[in-house]
């Protein structure tokens, strides 16, 4: 069988309530660097971060996942699997969608 890219990477998923006086770009950074898992295996994580409230969405990667998940196929996957679902408020299928497109 073949070992697919994704079985010894390290997923997260995070929902706060609201970015409060900060960009989704900035808490998402600071939240994945204070994530320690992964780190010591090659940086191999992978941050799904949305705000309800925000109505924002960010996929933060780790450097060693950059062949597969750049930042721009990252706003594709969230432009074409998390917006539509999120936009009708079905926020359990829009992130089933992005984590499965991720994947």
């Amino acid at each position: 069988m073949n070992k697919k890219w994704w079985h010894d990477k390290v997923a997260y998923q995070i929902y706060p309530k609201s970015f409060l006086d900060t960009n989704i770009e900035t808490y998402s950074n600071i939240v994945f660097n204070e994530l320690d898992t992964g780190k010591s295996e090659g940086d191999n994580r992978v941050l799904l971060l949305f705000s309800r409230s925000d109505k924002k969405a960010r996929i933060e990667i780790g450097s060693g996942l950059e062949s597969y998940l750049s930042n721009s196929k990252c706003d594709q996957i969230l432009n074409n699997y998390f917006v539509p679902y999120s936009e009708k408020d079905n926020y359990s299928k829009a992130t089933k969608m992005t984590v499965k497109a991720v994947l």
